[in-house]
């Protein structure tokens, strides 16, 4: 049996996290990147496997559900140009509300 896969919710963290610190937009291949740099060593196995009928890795499939989900509560833009993920000005007020949560120990990234 396979560990249990990281939250939606962290990806979104990190999503709005790799927005910001790239000045507020970046094309999907730098943010992958960069989640993967940030928590590649912490991903369960769960995470790493692909599915077996897109051959698509678990955890990548997960940030394009994750930006999804930002996009329809309006953390992201609707009208950024075609590969190109852009955040909000409520993103990052909802980045910091999940960084909030992380010092408290408690709600936003932890459920």
């Amino acid at each position: 049996m396979s560990e249990e896969a990281t939250s939606e919710l962290w990806y979104q963290f990190f999503i709005l996290k790799v927005l910001i610190e790239s000045g507020g937009s970046a094309e999907p291949y730098h943010v992958k990147k960069r989640i993967y740099e940030i928590w590649g060593n912490k991903m369960s196995s769960s995470d790493l496997e692909e599915y077996e009928h897109t051959k698509v890795v678990r955890w990548e499939n997960r940030v394009h559900f994750a930006r999804k989900d930002l996009k329809r509560q309006g953390y992201l833009r609707n009208d950024s140009h075609h590969g190109v993920w852009e955040i909000t000005e409520s993103g990052r007020g909802r980045h910091q509300e999940f960084v909030d949560d992380l010092r408290h120990g408690f709600g936003g990234v932890n459920g």
